[in-house]
């Protein structure tokens, strides 16, 4: 590798044109299983197999204690970003909610769907689950107070004031529908 600026400029073409190039047989959209495989990076001390270690777990992960335990005071967040619908066996929303569990938030950006809708029955749908489930959803979309995991009544009056008030009421989820709405979702997930 190299810090040449032409050289790291061809390695993340090349990055960016063999994640493009990705795809699943079947056409699957694997979200609740990537959110599960998150949490038990987090169950496992956060360490992931850098190649360091000749037989990782089958899962990826391994047990040997983590150098930088600092992680475990620091607040922790996820992203879940998908352009489709997750259609896999694992829910999403359920395997949020286990990172919900173990204080970690999880913020969800539905990406190139400019019709997702927290009533669509579709990925908006799902997405804006995810955001309740994983502790982010609030009473008016992005403000306002969460809206609890466990709250049911209180997440299904938030979706009858989306539906009957859409223009006070937004998703819990973020609707990055073009580049400059991603860029305007992640500012404001750091924020």
């Amino acid at each position: 590798t190299s810090d040449e600026p032409l050289a790291v400029r061809a390695s993340n073409e090349a990055v960016i044109y063999n994640v493009r190039s990705f795809t699943l047989s079947g056409g699957n959209t694997p979200l609740g299983d990537m959110i599960e495989d998150v949490a038990l990076m987090f169950n496992n001390d956060g360490q992931i197999d850098p190649g360091l270690i000749t037989q990782p777990k089958p899962n990826g992960f391994y047990n040997e204690p983590s150098i930088d335990t600092s992680w475990k005071c620091r607040a922790k967040g996820v992203i879940a970003m998908t352009d489709g619908y997750p259609n896999t066996p694992v829910d999403s929303a359920a395997a949020a909610n286990k990172l919900y569990q173990q204080n970690v938030k999880v913020y969800s950006v539905a990406y190139a769907n400019s019709t997702a809708h927290p009533n669509d029955g579709g990925v908006g749908s799902v997405m804006n689950k995810i955001a309740w489930k994983g502790g982010t959803c609030r009473e008016y979309g992005h403000t306002g107070e969460i809206i609890k995991p466990e709250d049911t009544t209180g997440y299904n009056k938030y979706l009858t004031n989306v539906k009957n008030n859409p223009s006070v009421y937004k998703s819990c989820f973020y609707n990055a529908y073009n580049g400059i709405a991603l860029k305007q979702a992640m500012q404001s997930i750091m924020n």
